[in-house]
């Protein structure tokens, strides 16, 4: 098994961003804007005009700022046969250093089978998921099936590292638990009730440290179901994932594999799912929202 080194990410020079009017209420925070497209951002941002005394001094007259209302957004990154794919499944999230948002998830060339043609395909963000690269495939080898993209970033010196699976397309099983000693001992499997769901993946992560921002706080994605992989739903816990007192819906349909990380500005959660209509397959779609939204008004950072 071979994993193509990942080549440093290149700089990436903006482009001049026009004029708008400064929005109403006061913002929240700031930081630089995406590029201009001629439709208005989804999200929490607003371009305000700089004073000329305060543009003389930086390279961007225009800045982004947040507004201070809940937010959330989604938009399908993956879509059921497109760009030569017959499905795509397996979604998995990573922001770099820098903070790039990286959408990895597996091509299936001919059919929604675990096994088979199949390649790992990415999509970038610059922006804090607003908007997105084209799709690239990074690892392909022909009809080889090369799938469960992992990705893990060191903090400490920005490798991004992307351990898979690879075989001959005839299929196989994993199991997974957790270390809490650098992988010295590993403890057996505990299910946890609060968290329902048909036999699927999942998604965690931890948002903020009380040593930062007040709460410890870790989020959770599953398809909130015992029947079936439907109701993509966000749990929120602030004892370390003993209980989840907060949740939403995402998407109450069809929804499957998902996978979450936040964004550099440590506001953005973003969440990258299976979801459809007739069936979880159809898209795989990646959602930005913040911690208000997520707890109906009853948390802020």
């Amino acid at each position: 098994m071979h994993t193509p080194r990942q080549p440093p990410e290149p700089s990436r020079p903006q482009p001049a961003l026009p004029e708008l009017p400064r929005p109403a209420g006061p913002p929240g925070g700031g930081l630089r804007c995406p590029p201009a497209t001629g439709e208005p951002p989804d999200g929490p941002f607003h371009r305000v005009r700089l004073p000329k005394s305060v543009r003389d001094k930086l390279a961007y007259p225009t800045v982004c700022v947040y507004d201070s209302r809940p937010f959330a957004s989604e938009k399908a990154l993956f879509i059921a046969g497109k760009d030569g794919y017959h499905t795509y499944r397996i979604p998995a999230l990573a922001v770099t250093t820098r903070g790039t948002v990286l959408a990895f998830c597996e091509g299936r060339k001919h059919s929604s089978s675990d096994a088979g043609n199949i390649d790992i395909v990415l999509r970038r963000s610059h922006d804090h998921g607003l908007t997105w690269t084209e799709p690239e495939v990074i690892i392909a080898d022909g009809d080889m099936t090369c799938g469960n993209p992992c990705p893990v970033v060191d903090a400490s010196d920005g490798t991004i590292w992307l351990p898979f699976c690879k075989n001959l397309g005839e299929g196989h099983e994993r199991v997974v638990t957790r270390s809490s000693d650098g992988g010295l001992t590993f403890a057996p499997p505990e299910w946890d009730t609060t968290l329902v769901e048909p036999v699927c993946q999942a998604g965690l992560v931890r948002f903020t440290h009380a040593a930062t921002h007040g709460r410890d706080r870790i989020l959770f994605s599953n398809p909130a179901s015992a029947a079936k992989r439907e109701r993509m739903t966000i749990r929120l816990s602030y004892d370390e994932g003993r209980t989840w007192p907060l949740f939403r819906i995402l998407h109450a349909g069809p929804a499957a594999y998902s996978d979450l990380a936040t964004a550099q500005d440590e506001k953005t959660i973003l969440c990258l799912y299976e979801r459809g209509i007739s069936h979880p397959y159809e898209t795989i779609t990646c959602a930005a929202f913040d911690l208000k939204w997520l707890s109906g008004g009853q948390d802020a950072l």
